[in-house]
């Protein structure tokens, strides 16, 4: 049988190499320079593991399956982990050996770093090359690419194939970020198995630079890669292709060149992340107060601030007015605290017993994390779990905005889905009076006609101990930014161009229509809107049917109270 004769003939390359890091940070020329070398073999990028196998896919559906309350084969045959993480490798590594001549095979897709420990428990004997560049470099090099491309090349390529940091500066400022913590994340905890190259080394030494480079893949040094080096310099977002030549190439003074507005993004977004690395001095990415003063006023007019309520002048987009209050005390306030006997304790065990359908290993953990800092239950929490699981296998664009903090246990609940998912790109946004909800009218009352939202004779503020929660999630402002005050008059200005999941839960008919209209038209088609108390607040309800009175809708009822839906993709 010449299938059976060709499996037997199988081979794979049991030291392959990925060279990742940021897009537009070098990985294409420094794998082709490896390629010179006698012993690697280097092709395109191959784009799709991250489609097969990214977002934790991989790991879902074994952890899913190996955890049945009835057995599944994958439990009666005791399969681990790693040995079903390094089958599945091996078949990917059979099909690129198949095409690399005999010689070890160089993946240069850069952003497999996204998805690092996965690829090293598909790849045992793999070797990692982290490729570092100056944010600033990167972020300008994803700016200028679509002036290389011909208007042809930009309609072929639309939405699906041209990245969104390609046409949204803050975006690219993001996306160098996030890769650039990822690959150094990853190093940490491999150190035995990755390299951290940092480009402007091989632009200042390329000699010694390639020589540890090889030394690290345990190959005998060769002139070729450095070579190749020296007399090539791929550059496509400011030359056709076939790049510089490096003996000429000067790099772009990007600092320079930038409005103050670029400058700022960039300073907000990742100037941290960038001094953190070691790749440049606070000195040398501080904004004068000329930029400074230039940016936030076109935020103002961008943001289109008005004159609202009393007459003062909202902008949400300045650092005093979206941030954690400093200094937060230690330490986690739970929900019995303001609402005595409202949650029992938690115990797994029985939670498990009352829901066998829910198989997922993290979500337990998680809900477990949070469970006395929310008033939900265990359905809604996996309905959380559910909804961030699914706009991010699915790719949905957009943050994750949370309307109704109380002591933010949903807000944690975000928090570590985004951390286990790496979902680094996104922010949550926190928003809430907290105060309690605001009175305003009459249809405000439950469905038993009772009022809903706190008497004026009484006071309470509890956004301290909200923020001490959200804050002992070890997450920065960079993932979670507290915006506090009334939503009618901040969600117009919430500094936010897409969003993936939006939560409302302010319960009254002005909030929740204030919500609507200023920010369901930014949620992604695709992304979910989960309505918290439709089935219990009248106020909410009405608006919300008001709302949807013309555009309708799928709601769905997931418990007496909540309802959610996905936006349609038209």
């Amino acid at each position: 049988m010449p299938e059976a004769a060709a499996a037997r003939s199988l081979s794979y390359c049991p030291g392959p190499v990925f060279v990742f890091g940021s897009p537009r940070s070098g990985t294409t020329a420094l794998a082709h320079a490896l390629g010179k070398h006698h012993d690697f073999w280097v092709g395109e990028e191959t784009f799709f593991l991250s489609e097969l196998f990214g977002e934790n896919r991989a790991q879902t559906v074994f952890e899913r399956w190996s955890n049945r309350p009835s057995s599944s084969w994958l439990q009666a045959q005791h399969v681990t982990m790693s040995s079903y993480l390094h089958s599945l490798g091996l078949g990917i590594n059979v099909l690129f050996t198949q095409h690399s001549q005999g010689r070890r095979w160089i993946d240069h897709t850069p952003d497999y770093v996204l998805i690092a420990d996965l690829l090293a428990g598909m790849f045992p004997g793999a070797r990692f090359i982290h490729l570092l560049r100056d944010g600033r470099q990167v972020v300008h090099s994803m700016h200028n690419i679509v002036a290389t491309l011909t208007e042809d090349e930009r309609q072929f390529m639309g939405d699906t194939f041209l990245p969104p940091w390609a046409t949204d500066f803050r975006e690219a400022c993001m996306n160098w970020k996030t890769h650039a913590l990822a690959g150094r994340d990853f190093c940490s905890r491999h150190p035995e198995r990755s390299m951290t190259v940092v480009h402007r080394d091989i632009e200042r030494n390329p000699a010694a630079t390639m020589a540890e480079i090889l030394r690290f893949l345990d190959a005998r040094f060769q002139d070729a890669p450095l070579q190749w080096l020296r007399s090539h310099r791929i550059n496509s977002s400011f030359q056709p292709p076939g790049g510089f030549d490096a003996r000429t190439y000067r790099p772009t003074r990007p600092w320079e060149t930038w409005t103050a507005e670029q400058r700022c993004i960039f300073v907000d977004v990742a100037g941290e992340t960038l001094v953190e690395l070691g790749l440049a001095t606070p000195e040398e990415v501080a904004v004068t107060a000329a930029d400074r003063a230039d940016f936030n006023a076109a935020q103002v007019t961008n943001n289109g601030s008005e004159q609202i309520g009393t007459g003062a002048t909202a902008n949400i987009g300045s650092d005093d007015q979206i941030a954690f209050a400093d200094p937060v005390p230690t330490g986690r306030t739970p929900i019995n605290a303001l609402h005595a006997d409202r949650k029992p304790p938690w115990d797994v065990e029985q939670q498990k017993a009352w829901h066998v359908d829910i198989v997922e290993p993290d979500f337990w953990e998680i809900a477990g994390q949070c469970w006395p800092y929310t008033v939900i239950g265990t359905d809604l929490l996996y309905n959380t779990f559910a909804a961030c699981d699914y706009v991010f296998r699915r790719g949905v664009k957009g943050d994750i905005v949370e309307c109704g903090v109380l002591l933010g246990g949903t807000v944690m609940f975000f928090v570590e889905m985004c951390r286990r998912r790496n979902q680094r790109g996104r922010t949550i946004y926190a928003l809430d009076t907290f105060t309690g909800p605001l009175r305003r009218g009459d249809r405000d009352c439950d469905h038993d006609g009772n009022p809903i939202g706190v008497p004026p004779s009484v006071t309470v503020d509890y956004r301290r101990q909200a923020e001490e929660n959200i804050r002992s999630m070890e997450c920065g402002e960079d993932l979670v930014r507290v915006v506090p005050g009334d939503v009618v008059e901040t969600a117009p200005l919430l500094p936010t161009r897409a969003i993936a999941i939006l939560h409302l839960d302010t319960d009254t008919y002005d909030t929740t229509r204030a919500e609507l209209e200023c920010l369901y038209p930014k949620v992604s088609p695709g992304g979910v809107v989960i309505v918290a108390n439709y089935g219990w607040a009248g106020g909410q309800r009405a608006a919300v049917d008001e709302y949807f009175q013309d555009r309708p809708v799928g709601l769905f009822r997931l418990d007496q109270y909540c309802r959610a839906f996905v936006k349609p993709e038209h």
